[in-house]
């Protein structure tokens, strides 16, 4: 019961009780990838979405580019990316903005 408790709280961190922070977050990339957020270690990892199905199983071995020590610009343009689910729509790629992707991979 108590390892049980560590890996709840392992995936999910409290703010005053009311609202789940997750520390894995995945945005849509194309139809094909998908951006895997660590907001502990500050570091977005790149994948195949056949791959890694769930962002737990998402580590630097397994991924096309792992992005480390993100500044705040890259978090923005990290938050601007569409949802996961938006891939298998037929219009994906026009949600993507060229602009966002090139701020997300260029460090300054």
């Amino acid at each position: 019961m108590l390892a049980m408790r560590f890996v709840l709280c392992y995936i999910n961190l409290y703010n005053n009780k009311t609202e789940v922070l997750h520390m894995l977050k995945q945005k849509a990339l194309t139809k094909n990838l998908v951006a895997t957020l660590c907001t502990t270690t500050n570091t977005i990892f790149v994948h195949k979405n056949t791959t890694v199905k769930k962002a737990a199983f998402v580590y630097t071995q397994n991924a096309q580019n792992v992005i480390r020590n993100l500044n705040a610009q890259q978090l923005q343009a990290f938050n601007m990316l569409p949802a996961t689910f938006m891939q298998k729509a037929k219009n994906f790629n026009k949600l993507i903005n060229t602009s966002v992707l090139k701020n997300l991979f260029t460090t300054h």
